[in-house]
């Protein structure tokens, strides 16, 4: 009678944290759509940054990733251009290991606009060139 002792669920737990981890993650995706149809900058900021704490917590990747892009681009519009830089590249360290060339080439790009628009042409340059080497022949990089 070696299985005749235990009384508890035996699957219960690893379930119950699957559920949860599964609520979560809609949750970050249902935040994120908010943030992208949000009519106030505010209201897209609040979203996407609620967004990125879940999924920090997580540890979903996705829900990461665009909820820093996001955040980089309000930060962008609001012409705060260290935080815009400084959610571009945690976004741009996630995409390095991601292997999704054409979004990396999005942010890059988006950091060499960020650099030119502080008159760091060298810097904005470096990532403009960076952006041209993971997608060759995106001409729309260049418009």
């Amino acid at each position: 009678m070696l299985f005749g002792a235990w009384n508890g669920p035996l699957f219960a737990q690893p379930t119950q944290q699957a559920e949860d981890l599964e609520r979560l993650t809609v949750e970050v995706n249902t935040l994120l759509d908010r943030a992208e149809l949000a009519s106030s900058v505010p209201d897209k900021e609040k979203h996407a940054d609620q967004a990125l704490k879940i999924s920090r917590n997580i540890r979903y990747e996705g829900g990461q990733l665009r909820a820093l892009i996001m955040l980089a681009e309000v930060k962008t519009s609001q012409k705060n251009s260290d935080l815009a830089v400084q959610y571009y590249i945690q976004a741009e360290s996630k995409l390095k290991n991601a292997g999704n060339p054409a979004v990396l080439c999005q942010v890059q790009k988006a950091l060499g606009d960020v650099f030119f628009s502080e008159k760091l042409y060298a810097i904005a340059r470096a990532y403009y060139k960076e952006s041209l080497r993971e997608v060759p022949g995106d001409y729309e990089v260049m418009g």
